[in-house]
């Protein structure tokens, strides 16, 4: 078995404010820390101003609930859940000089924080922000900028090691955050230096007031500890991690081996090169254009594991060894595309996931053309007899299967029984039936 240690370096011996943890309603002891800020910056020099997103009911982890309650804050708080927002408003709704919104925050010019600030009486300088979307909080945050709270607590990637910039793509629908260093990065472009740490938020002041903390270094590597999740690649394409076995927020614990891209059999053939596994020069030339690229497509279901629009990422000409779509588990799962006309179809190419075991699934694998999408005609059955491991995929022989000019508009990849079904690509190569006839 590989040696595989960690040499910890990084120390948060310079988060001193975090002694000053407390929660009331808050998750990871911002409460205190933020008591402490503010006594810190002295009463006389802050408006008490605050505003939290998303709010949740005004209480659960409210990083706010304390300042208004218990020190007399005025608020905007904003929630987008119409259910949580009626708890909000029944928690909190009746205090003066509380204004609450059921809206969505996002960072355009119609939607963004200050379009629901500017119809309030909050000053343009205000004591705390704090933001906590799971996702776009970066954006949000870059996108303030004539309003300017004195501090900001915003929610950080924790999974994310210390010395890697991530912000996930502009995109609200997605839930990935950024990492605390990327937070950092554009705190100080926003004339903003990082105070305090917890387990999952930043808590930025403006940069005129960072001295009064007395902090000697507010490296990230002295601010808060990063405990070595890592991935790494062996020679023969072996992949190695460390501290990564659990997919905190979906918890699910993770099998090393399901990381794996290639097979124990693949990586166990000498040499580096990995142009030998590759079958894919070696493939029949394609007869012709591929007609099912960037084409809608659907499933039958969707996995825990699933990601928004992700049934047409098995028609995005992209073949990697992965797996583009995942349906949940359920008897005959399957997946299909809409060619948006009906073609005289010879030929489809189906690469199956080869990156774990989970590929055998694909043994039952049925392929079916329909004209309106209602009545199916089975085109191929392969009786659980395809190659061993299931369909090949980019590291072995796709499968192929030549359709002898049969007439469709959809086509639908299904398994025989109770299983998932995902895949990696789908191509279908034909021509318009009109102009076959012509």
């Amino acid at each position: 078995m590989a040696i595989i240690k960690y040499q910890q370096k990084s120390s948060d011996v310079n988060n001193i404010l975090k002694s000053y943890s407390k929660d009331i309603t808050s998750q990871n002891g911002e409460d205190g820390i933020l008591e402490k800020i503010f006594e810190v910056i002295g009463e006389q020099n802050y408006s008490k101003w605050c505003v939290e997103f998303g709010a949740w009911d005004g209480k659960h982890l409210s990083n706010t609930y304390n300042l208004i309650v218990n020190k007399g804050w005025s608020s905007v708080l904003i929630e987008a859940d119409p259910k949580k927002f009626k708890q909000l408003m029944s928690n909190l709704g009746d205090r003066e000089n509380l204004y609450c919104f059921e809206a969505w925050v996002g960072f355009e010019s119609n939607d963004n924080l200050e379009s629901i600030l500017s119809k309030t009486p909050i000053p343009k300088e205000f004591g705390l922000a704090s933001i906590d979307v799971d996702g776009c909080d970066y954006y949000i945050w870059e996108s303030i900028q004539n309003y300017k709270p004195l501090v900001v607590i915003i929610e950080y990637n924790p999974t994310v090691p210390n010395d890697i910039i991530f912000v996930q793509d502009k995109d609200m629908s997605l839930s990935q955050g950024a990492s605390l260093l990327a937070l950092i990065e554009l705190g100080k472009q926003k004339g903003y230096e990082l105070v305090a740490v917890t387990n999952t938020n930043g808590i930025f002041v403006l940069a005129e007031k960072y001295i009064e903390f007395g902090i000697k270094d507010n490296d990230i590597d002295k601010m808060r500890c990063d405990y070595g999740k890592r991935i790494w690649q062996g020679y023969d394409g072996t992949i190695f991690t460390n501290n990564f076995s659990y997919l905190a927020w979906r918890k699910v614990h993770i099998d090393p081996e399901d990381l794996q891209v290639l097979s124990k059999a693949q990586r166990a053939k000498r040499g580096r090169s990995t142009k030998a596994l590759d079958s894919r020069e070696n493939l029949p030339k394609p007869p012709g254009e591929n007609i099912a690229l960037n084409k809608p497509a659907q499933q039958s279901s969707y996995s825990k594991w699933s990601q928004p629009n992700e049934s047409s990422r098995a028609v995005n000409g992209v073949k990697n060894g992965s797996y583009s779509f995942s349906t949940n588990i359920e008897v005959n799962p399957w997946w299909q595309v809409d060619l948006e006309d009906i073609y005289v179809i010879t030929q489809v190419r189906v690469y199956n996931r080869v990156d774990n075991s989970s590929a055998e699934r694909a043994r039952t694998l049925k392929i079916l053309f329909s004209t309106e999408g209602n009545d199916w005609q089975e085109v191929y059955s392969n009786d659980d007899q395809l190659v061993p491991g299931g369909v090949g995929g980019i590291y072995g022989k796709p499968l192929i299967v030549s359709t002898e000019s049969k007439i469709a508009r959809y086509v639908r990849i299904q398994l025989n029984k109770k299983t998932y079904l995902h895949l990696d690509e789908v191509e279908v190569y034909g021509s318009l039936e009109s102009t076959t006839l012509l």
